[in-house]
Parts: C-alpha cells; sequence; structure tokens
C-alpha cells in the first residue's frame, strides 16, 4: 500500500476514534437533581374492593420546583391496606417543564408509591422517556415526603439523570 493509502487509513481510523469519543462525551457523566415537590388531594375516578384491600383509581396532580420544575399529572390505582399502608405500583406521571441545565419538554415516568399509615412516603420514579429538549433523557428520582388523609402531600427529591 502507497503512503497516500496507508494515510486514508489512519486518518479514517483517528475519525472512528473520534465519533465514539465524541457520543460518549454526549452521553456525559450522570447529573445530580434535587428539589421539592407538592400534591393536591387524590381524585378518585373509581373504587372496588379487593379482598381485605380496597383499589382506588385516581389522578394526581403536583407541582416540583428546584433542578426539576414543573407540573405533572399522575395516574395509579391505590392499593389501600387494612393497616392503613397504601401501594401505587406502577403509577405512570407526566411532567410538563425543565430541567436545569437542558431544557424543557416533558419527561414520562413509571413509578412505586409506598405509603405508611403515619403518612410518610416514598416514591421511587424512573424516566423512561422525554420530549423536546429532554428527549434521549433518563434516570432515576427518589421523592419523600408526608401525605395527609386526602392524599395531599409535600416532601423533597433527589436523583440521578443521563442522556
Amino acid at each position: 500500500m502507497n503512503r497516500r493509502g496507508k494515510f486514508v487509513l489512519s486518518l479514517g481510523g483517528l475519525l472512528t476514534i473520534g465519533a465514539t469519543v465524541a457520543s460518549v462525551a454526549l452521553a456525559g457523566a450522570p447529573v445530580s437533581v434535587s428539589g421539592a415537590w407538592t400534591t393536591g388531594p387524590l381524585t378518585p375516578t373509581g373504587f372496588k374492593q379487593a379482598g381485605v384491600n380496597i383499589e382506588l383509581p385516581g389522578i394526581v396532580l403536583s407541582d416540583w420546583t428546584g433542578d426539576l420544575e414543573g407540573s405533572t399529572v399522575a395516574t395509579a390505582t391505590f392499593l389501600l391496606h387494612p393497616d392503613d399502608s397504601v401501594v401505587a405500583a406502577p403509577a405512570r406521571e407526566t411532567l410538563t417543564g425543565t430541567v436545569a441545565g437542558v431544557g424543557s419538554g416533558t419527561l414520562d415516568l413509571v413509578e412505586e408509591a409506598h405509603g405508611q399509615p403515619d403518612g410518610s412516603t416514598e416514591i421511587d420514579a424512573t424516566i423512561v422517556s422525554g420530549t423536546g429538549d429532554l428527549a434521549g433523557l433518563h434516570g432515576r428520582v427518589i421523592f419523600v415526603g408526608i401525605c395527609d388523609v386526602s392524599g395531599a402531600c409535600t416532601g423533597t427529591y433527589t436523583g440521578s439523570l443521563h442522556t
């Protein structure tokens, strides 16, 4: 192979390596997020006895501030246990708003929520898709807080996002 051919092959290899490095750089390191959240009361859309439990499908509207900012709509079937604990899984929630340093759009989350008789609540949320500037964003966010008997809650969140 002549000198020009070797140069073209070397350049092709360097371009391939450069493209790989660029795509890894675009993926970036995970970004930590934190903030606060509040919900309004649960709006029931049904009711059903399920053995000793009660199935209560409903909609919850919330507002998030901090690194994730905007309003959400969540739909879930809440399973109310006789000991007054609550589980909602899977819940679906859509944030319409912004992510600090990324931009605006929507984020779709799948969640598992656990509420205790004292009102303490933890929600484990996984971002499964996004639109607008938030397309391609994924990650997990953990919400902790306290809820009253109406289903209205307040708390904080922390998480890690990546593209």
